[in-house]
């Protein structure tokens, strides 16, 4: 990708239950990707369920679903999905607004800010 082409990451996310959902989108490659998240029957810590280590917890997941800053808690009183929802757009949003401070006089690749990897 140029550094005057600004390529636009989809993603959705999947409700599988009420504390259990999934983050699809593609790579920096294109390809599909899929995250699960899950925390426990009503709230607590939100973890990264990880392919790597099945039947185990996983990574807890902080603000904007990254590894580091404030662990993320879900309350249980609203699906699981609403929330990873909201941080990965709040994820996409700072990445766009840090671009824009980077490269103000144009486009610049956005590295994709959601955590592909598992």
């Amino acid at each position: 990708m140029s550094a005057t082409t600004r390529r636009t990451r989809r993603y959705w996310v999947e409700s599988i239950d009420d504390n259990r959902c999934v983050l699809h989108g593609t790579n920096e490659e294109g390809e599909p990707v899929a995250v699960t998240y899950w925390a426990p029957d009503g709230g607590g810590y939100v973890r990264r369920v990880s392919d790597r280590n099945p039947g185990q917890f996983g990574q807890q997941v902080c603000d904007r679903l990254e590894g580091l800053g404030s662990t993320l808690e879900w309350s249980g009183k609203r699906p699981l999905v609403e929330l990873i929802r909201a941080e990965a757009r709040a994820a996409v949003r700072a990445a766009a607004a840090e671009d824009r401070r980077e490269y103000p006089y144009g486009p610049a690749p956005v590295p994709c800010p959601l955590p592909w990897e598992g």
